[in-house]
């Protein structure tokens, strides 16, 4: 609470200088308020990098949503938070240990490494071994991080609150509520092996994936041990790759969000890049972090299911009618935002509705939908955001375009989704 006071003073302190200056200078106004600068923007982005926990985990959530949820210059600074967090020290590592495991916990291991080879927003990876040398990654989590949830949480609430970071049309009350329970079950470290196992039985029979072994006996709810896989990063290896494999990897990502989806109704919700290996040698995709995965509602897949068929067809009112059971159209919403928003929509036609390969390397299909969405900003007052429980699913949907675009795939997504069942095979 002290950290985010002293830092809500500093900007409303920054944000008074700022509205002097554009008196002074009769400046345009080109923020929603004075508060909004970089130099703000940057103050609580290193704060929040350094409380870790909850906080922390907020600003990624609110940053992976960029501009669409935050301003411009608050969502670039918050990019930083998907790198590292501040590190345990040495002690505090031994604290953690000695009251999961006991007194006598290097009994455990064959070799210990106090230098972290990872660190994030709950907790920190150390490399072990165990007395059959096998490789293990250990995950920590940070002392105090599961019972300042709520805390922290409602602080930065406050705090956001205070200087307007999000549109006023935004149910703060519902995103807290939201926001506390997919952190009290990322915090949970043996509900995250339960979500291991069970995602690792789902792609048991899908050739071409991986997920580290899991060592549940010297798993603890605030430790998590699984095998150490040496492979580098997904977007590592696809820097020097051909492009036919990772066109091949590209698809083979896209038709597992589909399963996900669809067929095993559970998903991984964190699209960051870092939950992706590739292992060149066994040609397969490895899966990190299971920390965010959770069941897919029937409702919800069924919903999807409605909107990706409708957008492939290039339906209009199938649309329309899966917007307006979602919520987001309704009665009384003004006919030109209802129009804006299926246009939006409808410009996913071009990635699903044509038997081509489509590719995301070069596309400005993201701008431009960024571009069309900016007329919906009179509307502000009317819109009517889809249920928070959608955020995740949906966050996991954009990760999937990004990565896809990252990776420079050419992709066939109407075929795809033939492929999977979804459409009539194209004639």
């Amino acid at each position: 609470m002290l950290q985010i006071g002293a830092t809500a003073s500093r900007i409303a302190a920054g944000g008074i200088a700022e509205k002097t200056r554009r008196l002074a200078e009769r400046a345009e106004e080109h923020l929603p308020n004075s508060l909004l600068t970089s130099k703000n923007a940057a103050l609580l982005a290193d704060k929040l990098s350094r409380l870790r926990g909850a906080a922390m985990k907020l600003g990624q959530m609110l940053s992976l949503e960029g501009d669409n949820l935050l301003p411009a210059e608050f969502a670039r600074a918050l990019e930083a938070l998907q790198a590292n967090a501040d590190r345990m020290p040495q002690a505090q590592v031994e604290e953690v240990l000695s009251r999961e495991y006991g007194g006598d916990w290097r009994s455990r291991f064959g070799y210990f490494d106090f230098s972290p080879i990872a660190s994030a927003s709950i907790g920190q990876v150390h490399r072990a071994t165990s007395h059959a040398g096998e490789e293990l990654a250990l995950k920590l989590q940070y002392p105090g991080v599961a019972e300042s949830v709520d805390s922290d949480v409602d602080n930065l609430m406050l705090l956001i609150k205070m200087t307007r970071l999000v549109p006023q049309e935004l149910d703060l009350e519902e995103l807290s509520f939201e926001v506390k329970r997919q952190l009290r079950e990322e915090v949970d470290y043996e509900l995250e092996l339960s979500h291991l196992l069970t995602y690792t039985d789902h792609v048991a029979s899908r050739p071409g994936f991986r997920l580290p072994r899991a060592f549940p006996e010297l798993c603890t709810r605030r430790i998590l041990a699984t095998e150490l896989v040496q492979a580098p990063p997904l977007l590592e290896w696809s820097k020097t790759a051909p492009v036919a494999e990772r066109n091949a990897v590209g698809k083979r990502l896209l038709a597992l969000l589909l399963a996900e989806l669809f067929e095993f109704r559970f998903m991984q919700t964190d699209p960051n890049p870092g939950n992706y290996l590739f292992d060149a040698t066994s040609g397969e995709v490895v899966l990190l972090d299971f920390g965010a995965a959770r069941a897919v509602p029937e409702t919800v897949s069924h919903m999807y299911r409605r909107a990706l068929i409708a957008v492939a067809h290039g339906d209009r009112a199938q649309l329309c009618d899966a917007f307006t059971d979602l919520g987001v159209i309704y009665p009384g919403l003004d006919p030109q935002a209802r129009d804006i928003l299926l246009d939006g929509a409808l410009f996913l036609t071009e990635v699903l509705g044509n038997d081509a390969d489509f590719d995301f390397s070069t596309t400005d299909l993201s701008l431009r939908m960024h571009t069309h969405g900016k007329q919906l900003r009179r509307f502000r007052n009317q819109l009517r955001p889809p249920p928070l429980s959608y955020l995740f699913f949906q966050r996991k949907l954009g990760g999937a375009f990004l990565m896809s675009r990252q990776l420079g795939a050419s992709i066939n997504c109407h075929r795809l989704l033939y492929e999977t069942g979804l459409l009539d095979a194209p004639g």
